[in-house]
Protein backbone atom coordinates (compact mmCIF):
# COMPACT_ATOMS: atom_id res chain seq x y z
CA UNK A 1 0.00 0.00 0.00
CA UNK A 2 2.74 2.44 0.71
CA UNK A 3 4.51 1.36 -2.61
CA UNK A 4 1.09 2.34 -4.55
CA UNK A 5 0.65 5.57 -2.33
CA UNK A 6 3.74 6.51 -3.53
CA UNK A 7 3.09 6.00 -7.02
CA UNK A 8 -0.11 7.97 -6.55
CA UNK A 9 1.88 11.35 -5.21
CA UNK A 10 4.17 10.69 -8.69
CA UNK A 11 0.79 10.67 -10.57
CA UNK A 12 -0.25 14.26 -9.12
CA UNK A 13 3.28 15.62 -11.26
CA UNK A 14 3.49 15.85 -14.96
CA UNK A 15 3.02 14.16 -17.44
CA UNK A 16 -0.19 12.77 -15.95
CA UNK A 17 -0.51 16.14 -13.78
CA UNK A 18 -3.79 14.09 -11.89
CA UNK A 19 -3.33 16.84 -9.07
CA UNK A 20 -6.55 15.29 -7.63
CA UNK A 21 -3.88 12.31 -6.53
CA UNK A 22 -1.51 14.41 -4.26
CA UNK A 23 -3.57 15.18 -0.96
CA UNK A 24 -5.25 11.32 -1.20
CA UNK A 25 -1.64 9.49 -1.44
CA UNK A 26 -0.13 11.69 1.67
CA UNK A 27 -2.99 10.80 3.31
CA UNK A 28 -3.02 7.01 2.47
CA UNK A 29 0.58 7.17 3.78
CA UNK A 30 0.44 9.12 6.98
CA UNK A 31 -2.12 6.80 7.78
CA UNK A 32 -0.01 3.65 7.45
CA UNK A 33 2.44 5.19 9.80
CA UNK A 34 0.00 5.58 12.63
CA UNK A 35 1.20 3.47 14.81
CA UNK A 36 3.54 2.14 13.78
CA UNK A 37 7.05 1.38 15.53
CA UNK A 38 10.07 2.94 13.92
CA UNK A 39 11.11 0.18 12.02
CA UNK A 40 8.47 -1.00 10.45
CA UNK A 41 8.17 2.94 9.53
CA UNK A 42 11.17 3.00 7.82
CA UNK A 43 10.22 0.13 5.62
CA UNK A 44 7.10 2.00 5.01
CA UNK A 45 8.61 5.13 3.96
CA UNK A 46 10.96 3.07 1.74
CA UNK A 47 8.59 1.77 -0.25
CA UNK A 48 6.28 5.03 -0.30
CA UNK A 49 10.09 6.50 -1.70
CA UNK A 50 10.60 3.88 -4.21
CA UNK A 51 7.08 4.39 -5.49
CA UNK A 52 7.54 7.69 -5.93
CA UNK A 53 11.11 8.81 -7.13
CA UNK A 54 11.42 5.39 -9.06
CA UNK A 55 8.10 6.90 -11.31
CA UNK A 56 8.65 10.51 -10.79
CA UNK A 57 12.58 10.89 -11.92
CA UNK A 58 12.13 7.77 -14.90
CA UNK A 59 13.20 10.33 -16.91
CA UNK A 60 16.58 10.22 -15.48
CA UNK A 61 16.99 7.28 -17.81
CA UNK A 62 18.20 9.13 -21.05
CA UNK A 63 21.24 9.46 -18.99
CA UNK A 64 21.64 6.15 -18.18
CA UNK A 65 20.47 3.16 -16.27
CA UNK A 66 23.25 3.08 -13.71
CA UNK A 67 22.38 7.24 -12.91
CA UNK A 68 18.50 6.48 -12.33
CA UNK A 69 18.72 3.90 -10.35
CA UNK A 70 21.17 5.51 -8.06
CA UNK A 71 19.45 8.77 -8.04
CA UNK A 72 16.32 7.52 -7.64
CA UNK A 73 17.77 4.65 -4.59
CA UNK A 74 19.70 8.10 -3.32
CA UNK A 75 16.05 10.21 -3.32
CA UNK A 76 14.29 7.04 -1.65
CA UNK A 77 16.72 6.86 1.36
CA UNK A 78 15.53 10.35 2.54
CA UNK A 79 12.02 8.93 2.66
CA UNK A 80 13.11 5.87 4.53
CA UNK A 81 14.82 8.76 6.89
CA UNK A 82 11.50 10.50 7.00
CA UNK A 83 9.46 7.23 8.20
CA UNK A 84 11.40 6.66 10.87
CA UNK A 85 10.90 10.46 11.99
CA UNK A 86 7.56 10.21 11.96
CA UNK A 87 6.64 7.13 13.95
CA UNK A 88 9.89 8.49 16.81
CA UNK A 89 7.05 11.70 16.66
CA UNK A 90 3.53 9.82 16.37
CA UNK A 91 2.77 9.82 19.66
CA UNK A 92 3.12 13.40 20.68
CA UNK A 93 0.17 15.30 21.03
CA UNK A 94 -0.58 17.67 17.80
CA UNK A 95 1.18 15.43 16.21
CA UNK A 96 -0.17 16.79 12.48
CA UNK A 97 1.96 19.73 12.97
CA UNK A 98 5.44 17.93 13.53
CA UNK A 99 4.48 15.25 10.79
CA UNK A 100 4.28 18.61 8.81
CA UNK A 101 7.39 20.28 9.66
CA UNK A 102 9.23 17.07 9.41
CA UNK A 103 7.77 16.42 5.84
CA UNK A 104 9.40 19.94 4.67
CA UNK A 105 12.17 19.05 6.51
CA UNK A 106 13.17 15.98 4.78
CA UNK A 107 12.12 17.89 1.53
CA UNK A 108 14.50 20.69 2.32
CA UNK A 109 17.34 18.43 3.02
CA UNK A 110 17.07 16.33 -0.07
CA UNK A 111 16.93 19.69 -1.98
CA UNK A 112 20.18 21.14 -0.47
CA UNK A 113 22.04 17.87 -0.25
CA UNK A 114 24.47 15.87 -1.06
CA UNK A 115 26.39 17.94 -4.10
CA UNK A 116 23.51 20.62 -3.92
CA UNK A 117 20.85 18.35 -3.80
CA UNK A 118 18.03 17.59 -5.73
CA UNK A 119 14.84 19.76 -5.89
CA UNK A 120 12.17 17.39 -8.07
CA UNK A 121 9.49 16.44 -6.56
CA UNK A 122 8.47 19.08 -4.02
CA UNK A 123 4.42 19.43 -3.46
CA UNK A 124 4.34 22.62 -4.21
CA UNK A 125 5.61 21.87 -7.95
CA UNK A 126 2.35 19.92 -8.41
CA UNK A 127 -0.33 22.89 -7.52
CA UNK A 128 -0.86 24.39 -10.15
CA UNK A 129 -4.22 25.03 -12.22
CA UNK A 130 -5.37 24.22 -8.65
CA UNK A 131 -6.54 26.32 -5.61
CA UNK A 132 -4.02 25.69 -4.45
CA UNK A 133 -1.44 27.73 -5.94
CA UNK A 134 -3.01 31.05 -4.97
CA UNK A 135 -0.46 30.18 -1.80
CA UNK A 136 2.50 30.35 -3.58
CA UNK A 137 2.95 34.46 -3.90
CA UNK A 138 2.07 34.59 0.09
CA UNK A 139 3.87 32.02 1.64
CA UNK A 140 6.05 30.83 -1.50
CA UNK A 141 6.52 26.89 -2.60
CA UNK A 142 8.11 26.25 1.33
CA UNK A 143 5.08 27.37 2.27
CA UNK A 144 2.90 25.69 0.41
CA UNK A 145 4.44 22.48 0.72
CA UNK A 146 3.75 22.79 4.42
CA UNK A 147 0.11 23.47 4.05
CA UNK A 148 -0.25 20.43 1.76
CA UNK A 149 1.69 18.16 4.20
CA UNK A 150 -0.30 19.64 6.91
CA UNK A 151 -3.73 18.92 5.24
CA UNK A 152 -3.13 15.67 4.32
CA UNK A 153 -1.92 14.93 8.54
CA UNK A 154 -4.91 16.69 9.44
CA UNK A 155 -7.10 14.94 7.03
CA UNK A 156 -4.92 11.06 8.63
CA UNK A 157 -5.95 12.16 12.26
CA UNK A 158 -9.46 12.95 11.44
CA UNK A 159 -9.69 10.03 9.38
CA UNK A 160 -8.28 7.74 13.16
CA UNK A 161 -10.23 8.99 15.01
CA UNK A 162 -13.45 8.86 13.32
CA UNK A 163 -12.52 5.00 13.03
CA UNK A 164 -11.70 4.95 16.35
CA UNK A 165 -15.16 5.71 16.93
CA UNK A 166 -17.03 3.86 14.76
CA UNK A 167 -15.33 1.25 16.51
CA UNK A 168 -16.12 2.27 19.41
CA UNK A 169 -19.56 2.01 19.19
CA UNK A 170 -19.55 -1.23 17.46
CA UNK A 171 -18.73 -2.96 20.49
CA UNK A 172 -20.86 -0.99 22.31
CA UNK A 173 -23.46 -2.17 19.99
CA UNK A 174 -22.81 -6.04 20.42
CA UNK A 175 -25.84 -8.39 22.22
CA UNK A 176 -26.24 -8.08 25.33
CA UNK A 177 -24.78 -11.10 26.39
CA UNK A 178 -21.22 -9.88 25.08
CA UNK A 179 -19.56 -8.02 27.49
CA UNK A 180 -18.25 -4.85 25.81
CA UNK A 181 -14.41 -4.96 25.01
CA UNK A 182 -13.93 -1.67 26.35
CA UNK A 183 -15.51 1.11 28.93
CA UNK A 184 -18.42 2.99 27.82
CA UNK A 185 -15.77 6.17 28.05
CA UNK A 186 -14.31 4.80 24.74
CA UNK A 187 -16.71 6.28 22.93
CA UNK A 188 -15.89 9.50 23.66
CA UNK A 189 -14.08 10.15 20.08
CA UNK A 190 -17.50 11.13 18.30
CA UNK A 191 -17.63 13.76 20.58
CA UNK A 192 -14.38 16.21 19.89
CA UNK A 193 -14.15 19.62 21.11
CA UNK A 194 -15.28 22.35 18.54
CA UNK A 195 -12.41 23.72 19.04
CA UNK A 196 -10.19 20.74 17.98
CA UNK A 197 -12.05 19.64 14.68
CA UNK A 198 -11.68 23.38 13.69
CA UNK A 199 -7.77 23.33 13.84
CA UNK A 200 -7.89 19.84 12.26
CA UNK A 201 -9.76 20.96 9.54
CA UNK A 202 -8.40 24.62 8.76
CA UNK A 203 -5.42 23.17 7.06
CA UNK A 204 -7.88 21.41 4.77
CA UNK A 205 -10.32 24.36 4.27
CA UNK A 206 -7.03 26.41 3.57
CA UNK A 207 -5.42 24.61 0.57
CA UNK A 208 -9.12 25.49 -1.26
CA UNK A 209 -9.77 28.76 -0.40
CA UNK A 210 -6.62 30.41 -0.89
CA UNK A 211 -6.19 34.85 -0.39
CA UNK A 212 -6.49 37.24 -3.54
CA UNK A 213 -3.14 38.02 -5.35
CA UNK A 214 -1.13 40.63 -3.42
CA UNK A 215 -1.44 43.84 -5.08
CA UNK A 216 1.37 45.07 -7.23
CA UNK A 217 2.03 48.09 -9.43
CA UNK A 218 1.71 48.37 -13.19
CA UNK A 219 4.66 50.04 -15.24
CA UNK A 220 5.30 50.26 -18.59
CA UNK A 221 5.02 47.66 -21.68
CA UNK A 222 8.26 45.48 -22.79
CA UNK A 223 8.18 44.31 -25.87
CA UNK A 224 10.13 40.44 -25.61
CA UNK A 225 11.50 37.65 -27.96
CA UNK A 226 12.04 34.25 -27.10
CA UNK A 227 13.69 32.20 -29.66
CA UNK A 228 13.86 28.55 -29.29
CA UNK A 229 16.46 26.34 -31.03
CA UNK A 230 16.52 23.29 -33.06
CA UNK A 231 19.52 20.39 -32.18
CA UNK A 232 20.10 18.60 -34.94
CA UNK A 233 19.47 15.20 -35.71
CA UNK A 234 17.21 13.45 -33.05
CA UNK A 235 17.71 16.49 -30.28
CA UNK A 236 19.33 15.18 -27.99
CA UNK A 237 22.53 15.97 -28.64
CA UNK A 238 23.62 19.86 -28.43
CA UNK A 239 27.60 18.73 -29.15
CA UNK A 240 26.77 17.04 -32.54
CA UNK A 241 26.62 20.13 -34.72
CA UNK A 242 26.86 22.76 -32.10
CA UNK A 243 27.87 25.21 -34.53
CA UNK A 244 24.36 25.14 -36.25
CA UNK A 245 22.60 25.39 -33.32
CA UNK A 246 24.27 29.03 -32.72
CA UNK A 247 24.26 29.80 -36.69
CA UNK A 248 20.76 29.22 -36.83
CA UNK A 249 20.36 31.20 -33.28
CA UNK A 250 21.59 33.90 -35.13
CA UNK A 251 20.02 33.83 -37.96
CA UNK A 252 16.44 33.88 -36.39
CA UNK A 253 17.61 37.10 -34.55
CA UNK A 254 18.89 38.67 -38.20
CA UNK A 255 15.04 37.97 -39.20
CA UNK A 256 13.23 39.69 -36.04
CA UNK A 257 15.52 42.78 -37.42
CA UNK A 258 13.69 42.55 -40.61
CA UNK A 259 10.39 43.16 -39.35
CA UNK A 260 8.66 46.65 -38.44
CA UNK A 261 9.14 47.01 -35.16
CA UNK A 262 11.95 45.66 -33.05
CA UNK A 263 11.64 43.83 -29.56
CA UNK A 264 13.12 45.29 -26.54
CA UNK A 265 14.76 42.16 -25.58
CA UNK A 266 15.76 38.77 -27.20
CA UNK A 267 16.84 35.43 -25.55
CA UNK A 268 18.48 32.68 -26.40
CA UNK A 269 18.70 29.06 -24.84
CA UNK A 270 20.58 27.67 -22.61
CA UNK A 271 23.91 25.96 -24.48
CA UNK A 272 23.39 28.49 -27.29
CA UNK A 273 27.20 27.96 -27.70
CA UNK A 274 28.97 25.19 -26.81
CA UNK A 275 32.05 26.74 -26.70
CA UNK A 276 33.63 29.97 -25.40
CA UNK A 277 32.58 32.74 -27.76
CA UNK A 278 35.59 35.15 -26.05
CA UNK A 279 38.23 32.19 -27.28
CA UNK A 280 36.62 31.32 -30.63
CA UNK A 281 35.95 34.02 -33.04
CA UNK A 282 33.74 32.49 -35.55
CA UNK A 283 31.00 32.05 -32.52
CA UNK A 284 32.11 35.63 -31.57
CA UNK A 285 30.68 36.57 -34.99
CA UNK A 286 28.06 34.98 -35.62
CA UNK A 287 26.90 36.95 -32.03
CA UNK A 288 28.11 39.80 -32.88
CA UNK A 289 26.63 40.16 -36.49
CA UNK A 290 22.77 39.13 -34.57
CA UNK A 291 23.40 41.44 -31.79
CA UNK A 292 24.65 44.47 -33.81
CA UNK A 293 21.96 43.51 -36.84
CA UNK A 294 18.90 43.79 -34.49
CA UNK A 295 20.23 46.86 -32.36
CA UNK A 296 18.77 45.65 -28.77
CA UNK A 297 19.88 43.60 -26.05
CA UNK A 298 20.12 39.52 -26.48
CA UNK A 299 20.58 37.32 -23.76
CA UNK A 300 22.92 34.86 -24.77
CA UNK A 301 23.23 31.29 -22.86
CA UNK A 302 26.69 30.47 -23.51
CA UNK A 303 29.75 28.38 -22.05
CA UNK A 304 32.85 30.21 -21.08
CA UNK A 305 36.14 28.79 -20.06
CA UNK A 306 36.75 28.79 -16.07
CA UNK A 307 38.79 30.96 -13.82
CA UNK A 308 41.29 27.82 -13.23
CA UNK A 309 42.41 24.86 -15.81
CA UNK A 310 39.98 21.80 -16.53
CA UNK A 311 36.85 24.60 -14.93
CA UNK A 312 33.66 25.98 -17.23
CA UNK A 313 31.20 28.64 -16.55
CA UNK A 314 27.33 27.94 -18.02
CA UNK A 315 26.61 32.08 -18.26
CA UNK A 316 23.66 33.90 -19.76
CA UNK A 317 25.40 37.13 -20.93
CA UNK A 318 23.59 40.48 -21.98
CA UNK A 319 25.51 40.84 -25.72
CA UNK A 320 24.59 44.26 -26.26
CA UNK A 321 24.81 46.24 -29.37
CA UNK A 322 28.08 48.00 -30.47
CA UNK A 323 29.41 47.62 -26.79
CA UNK A 324 29.34 43.65 -26.91
CA UNK A 325 28.89 41.37 -23.78
CA UNK A 326 27.79 42.98 -20.57
CA UNK A 327 25.92 41.76 -17.14
CA UNK A 328 26.14 38.63 -17.15
CA UNK A 329 24.62 35.39 -14.59
CA UNK A 330 26.13 32.43 -14.07
CA UNK A 331 24.55 29.33 -12.88
CA UNK A 332 24.72 28.60 -9.32
CA UNK A 333 23.61 24.10 -9.42
CA UNK A 334 25.16 22.91 -12.04
CA UNK A 335 24.68 18.62 -11.81
CA UNK A 336 26.34 16.71 -10.13
CA UNK A 337 28.09 13.43 -12.44
CA UNK A 338 26.24 15.86 -15.36
CA UNK A 339 27.90 18.82 -15.05
CA UNK A 340 30.34 18.51 -12.70
CA UNK A 341 31.97 15.17 -11.13
CA UNK A 342 32.43 15.67 -6.92
CA UNK A 343 35.79 14.36 -5.79
CA UNK A 344 37.06 13.99 -9.64
CA UNK A 345 40.61 13.59 -8.00
CA UNK A 346 39.82 11.05 -5.57
CA UNK A 347 37.88 8.94 -8.08
CA UNK A 348 40.28 8.07 -10.87
CA UNK A 349 38.23 5.76 -11.91
CA UNK A 350 35.95 8.62 -13.55
CA UNK A 351 37.65 9.31 -16.70
CA UNK A 352 36.69 5.91 -18.15
CA UNK A 353 33.79 5.44 -16.61
CA UNK A 354 30.39 4.97 -18.17
CA UNK A 355 29.11 8.42 -19.83
CA UNK A 356 31.59 10.08 -16.99
CA UNK A 357 34.05 10.01 -19.32
CA UNK A 358 32.64 13.00 -21.37
CA UNK A 359 32.93 15.40 -18.94
CA UNK A 360 36.08 16.56 -19.16
CA UNK A 361 35.62 19.83 -17.38
CA UNK A 362 34.16 20.46 -14.15
CA UNK A 363 31.80 23.19 -14.14
CA UNK A 364 31.75 25.90 -11.18
CA UNK A 365 28.84 27.31 -9.59
CA UNK A 366 27.75 30.70 -9.50
CA UNK A 367 26.90 33.28 -7.02
CA UNK A 368 25.45 36.28 -7.78
CA UNK A 369 22.14 37.18 -6.11
CA UNK A 370 21.61 40.79 -7.80
CA UNK A 371 19.33 41.19 -11.08
CA UNK A 372 20.77 41.59 -14.37
CA UNK A 373 20.33 45.01 -15.85
CA UNK A 374 19.18 45.48 -19.25
CA UNK A 375 19.52 48.61 -21.01
CA UNK A 376 16.36 48.65 -23.33
CA UNK A 377 14.63 50.93 -25.54
CA UNK A 378 12.08 51.70 -23.19
CA UNK A 379 14.63 52.09 -20.08
CA UNK A 380 16.30 49.93 -17.83
CA UNK A 381 14.99 46.35 -17.27
CA UNK A 382 16.24 44.51 -13.99
CA UNK A 383 15.71 40.49 -14.94
CA UNK A 384 15.87 37.61 -12.52
CA UNK A 385 17.79 34.72 -13.96
CA UNK A 386 17.80 31.10 -13.70
CA UNK A 387 19.45 28.48 -16.07
CA UNK A 388 18.20 24.92 -16.35
CA UNK A 389 17.94 23.26 -12.78
CA UNK A 390 18.29 26.66 -10.89
CA UNK A 391 14.84 26.70 -11.13
CA UNK A 392 14.11 24.45 -9.24
CA UNK A 393 16.03 26.11 -6.23
CA UNK A 394 14.82 29.04 -4.18
CA UNK A 395 17.39 31.04 -2.39
CA UNK A 396 18.81 32.79 -6.09
CA UNK A 397 15.28 33.55 -6.93
CA UNK A 398 14.14 34.66 -3.50
CA UNK A 399 17.81 36.76 -3.75
CA UNK A 400 17.13 38.45 -6.52
CA UNK A 401 13.30 38.89 -5.80
CA UNK A 402 14.15 41.23 -2.90
CA UNK A 403 15.89 43.84 -4.84
CA UNK A 404 13.93 44.38 -7.42
CA UNK A 405 12.23 42.59 -10.21
CA UNK A 406 11.24 43.40 -13.78
CA UNK A 407 10.74 40.39 -14.46
CA UNK A 408 11.76 36.44 -15.17
CA UNK A 409 14.02 34.58 -17.44
CA UNK A 410 14.57 30.47 -17.36
CA UNK A 411 17.01 30.10 -20.17
CA UNK A 412 17.25 26.25 -20.63
CA UNK A 413 18.34 23.34 -22.69
CA UNK A 414 17.01 20.32 -21.79
CA UNK A 415 18.06 18.65 -25.03
CA UNK A 416 19.11 15.19 -23.98
CA UNK A 417 15.67 15.05 -21.93
CA UNK A 418 13.33 15.93 -25.03
CA UNK A 419 11.64 12.69 -25.21
CA UNK A 420 10.96 12.53 -21.64
CA UNK A 421 8.80 13.66 -19.21
CA UNK A 422 11.70 16.08 -17.60
CA UNK A 423 10.93 18.78 -19.97
CA UNK A 424 6.91 19.38 -19.36
CA UNK A 425 8.03 19.01 -15.29
CA UNK A 426 10.76 21.83 -15.32
CA UNK A 427 8.07 23.99 -17.25
CA UNK A 428 5.67 23.43 -14.59
CA UNK A 429 7.97 24.54 -12.39
CA UNK A 430 8.85 27.82 -13.97
CA UNK A 431 5.03 28.28 -13.83
CA UNK A 432 5.31 28.10 -10.11
CA UNK A 433 8.06 30.39 -10.59
CA UNK A 434 5.82 32.90 -12.43
CA UNK A 435 2.81 32.85 -9.70
CA UNK A 436 5.18 32.43 -6.77
CA UNK A 437 7.19 35.84 -7.81
CA UNK A 438 3.47 37.57 -9.17
CA UNK A 439 5.66 38.13 -13.20
CA UNK A 440 5.72 37.79 -16.20
CA UNK A 441 8.20 34.10 -17.12
CA UNK A 442 10.10 33.79 -20.22
CA UNK A 443 11.37 29.96 -21.09
CA UNK A 444 13.77 29.81 -23.62
CA UNK A 445 14.43 26.17 -24.71
CA UNK A 446 17.05 24.66 -26.75
CA UNK A 447 14.06 22.54 -27.96
CA UNK A 448 11.53 22.51 -25.91
CA UNK A 449 9.19 23.47 -23.90
CA UNK A 450 9.67 27.18 -24.54
CA UNK A 451 6.82 29.55 -23.29
CA UNK A 452 5.71 32.95 -21.88
CA UNK A 453 4.02 32.45 -18.54
CA UNK A 454 1.84 34.91 -16.81
CA UNK A 455 2.30 36.21 -13.29
CA UNK A 456 -0.57 33.86 -12.44
CA UNK A 457 1.62 30.95 -14.17
CA UNK A 458 -1.28 30.97 -16.62
CA UNK A 459 0.75 29.83 -20.21
CA UNK A 460 0.60 32.81 -22.62
CA UNK A 461 2.36 31.05 -25.57
CA UNK A 462 4.06 28.05 -25.95
CA UNK A 463 6.41 26.68 -28.36
CA UNK A 464 6.56 22.60 -30.01
CA UNK A 465 9.30 20.53 -29.20
CA UNK A 466 12.12 19.99 -31.42
CA UNK A 467 11.36 23.08 -34.05
CA UNK A 468 12.78 26.45 -34.52
CA UNK A 469 10.53 29.21 -33.23
CA UNK A 470 10.41 32.84 -32.14
CA UNK A 471 7.93 33.50 -29.44
CA UNK A 472 7.17 37.48 -29.21
CA UNK A 473 4.78 39.32 -26.51
CA UNK A 474 4.21 42.73 -24.61
CA UNK A 475 3.98 42.09 -21.63
CA UNK A 476 3.88 45.10 -18.48
CA UNK A 477 6.66 45.28 -16.18
CA UNK A 478 5.00 44.35 -12.51
CA UNK A 479 6.56 45.98 -9.16
CA UNK A 480 6.92 44.82 -6.03
CA UNK A 481 8.13 42.42 -3.79
CA UNK A 482 5.79 39.37 -3.52
CA UNK A 483 5.48 37.92 0.12
CA UNK A 484 7.00 34.73 -0.67
CA UNK A 485 10.27 36.19 -0.75
CA UNK A 486 10.81 37.26 2.46
CA UNK A 487 7.91 34.30 4.18
CA UNK A 488 9.53 31.62 2.09
CA UNK A 489 12.46 31.36 3.82
CA UNK A 490 11.53 32.43 7.25
CA UNK A 491 8.79 29.01 6.85
CA UNK A 492 12.19 27.08 5.71
CA UNK A 493 13.97 27.77 9.22
CA UNK A 494 10.62 27.17 11.13
CA UNK A 495 9.99 23.84 9.87
CA UNK A 496 13.49 23.17 10.88
CA UNK A 497 13.69 24.03 14.00
CA UNK A 498 10.25 22.46 14.60
CA UNK A 499 10.97 19.27 13.22
CA UNK A 500 14.08 19.34 15.71
CA UNK A 501 12.26 20.22 18.31
CA UNK A 502 9.48 17.45 17.78
CA UNK A 503 12.16 14.84 17.31
CA UNK A 504 13.69 16.03 21.04
CA UNK A 505 10.11 15.50 22.40
CA UNK A 506 9.72 12.05 20.43
CA UNK A 507 12.46 10.58 21.60
CA UNK A 508 11.50 11.51 25.62
CA UNK A 509 8.01 9.76 24.71
CA UNK A 510 9.21 7.01 22.68
CA UNK A 511 11.60 5.94 25.57
CA UNK A 512 9.15 6.42 28.44
CA UNK A 513 6.78 4.02 26.63
CA UNK A 514 9.49 1.21 26.12
CA UNK A 515 8.98 -1.68 28.23
CA UNK A 516 11.51 -1.85 31.67
CA UNK A 517 13.59 -5.46 30.49
CA UNK A 518 13.80 -5.78 34.58
CA UNK A 519 10.07 -6.25 34.93
CA UNK A 520 8.48 -9.31 33.71
CA UNK A 521 4.96 -9.95 32.77
CA UNK A 522 3.74 -12.86 35.12
CA UNK A 523 0.63 -14.89 33.58
CA UNK A 524 -2.03 -15.96 36.37
CA UNK A 525 -1.75 -19.55 37.32
CA UNK A 526 -4.52 -21.77 36.32
CA UNK A 527 -6.50 -24.04 38.79
CA UNK A 528 -6.40 -27.37 38.30
CA UNK A 529 -9.23 -28.82 36.28
CA UNK A 530 -9.87 -25.86 34.33
CA UNK A 531 -11.03 -25.64 31.10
Amino acid sequence: MALLAGVGLSAAFEPLAWRWALLPALVGFFLLLRRQPVRRSILIGTCFGAGFMFTHQVWMRAIGPDAYIAISLLETSFFAVLGGCLAWTGRLRGWPLWWATLWVAVETWRTQWPFGGMPWGRLSFAVMDTSTSGWLPWIGTTGVSLLLALAAASGAWLLSRAGSALAARRRHARPIHEAPSAPLSASRPLRLPVLTLALAAAPLIAVFLPPGAPASSVGDTVDLAAIQGEVPGDGTDVLLDHRRITRTLSEQTIALAGQADRPDLVVWPENSTAIDPFANSDVHALITTAVDTIGVPVLVGTMVDGPTEGSVLNQGIVWEAESGAGDRYTKRHPVPYGEFIPYREQLPFTATFGQLRLIQRDMMSGTRIRPLEVQTASGSLRISDAICFDVGYDEGGYAQLRQGVDLLVVQTSNAMFVHTAQIRQQFEISRVRAAEAGKFLVVASMNGVSGIIGPDGAVLQQAPTLHTTILRADVPRLYGVPPAARVGPALTWVSLGLALVGLLLGATTYRRRQPDPQLRTVEPSRKVGAR
